[in-house]
């Protein structure tokens, strides 16, 4: 999550917020980060899904699977290499 794009009456409450969580996270044991983090990769997953379901309502299954599939593949690339220029293999 970027911290740094919040307006400045709310920095302080953000750093608190981020205070907490680095305290939480430190008290966890590693398999319990561990299945944190595999929970909010699925929250992630499930919001991407929702959003290809709003934008192409009609699409089946599979079209739902390829579109995220597509859109996993690019966010892979622009992380890669810090632009956004989709892979030929995509297109």
């Amino acid at each position: 999550m970027n911290f740094d794009a919040v307006a400045p009456g709310l920095r302080p409450m953000v750093d608190a917020i981020q205070r907490d969580q680095i305290r939480r996270a430190r008290a966890m044991k590693p398999e319990e980060r561990f299945a944190e983090a595999m929970d909010l990769m699925d929250f992630a997953y499930e919001v991407m899904e929702n959003g290809v379901r709003t934008e192409h309502p009609d699409a089946s299954d599979e079209e739902v699977t390829r579109f995220l599939r597509k859109k996993l593949s690019r966010l892979r690339y622009r992380d890669d290499y810090g632009i956004f220029s989709p892979p030929r293999s995509v297109l």
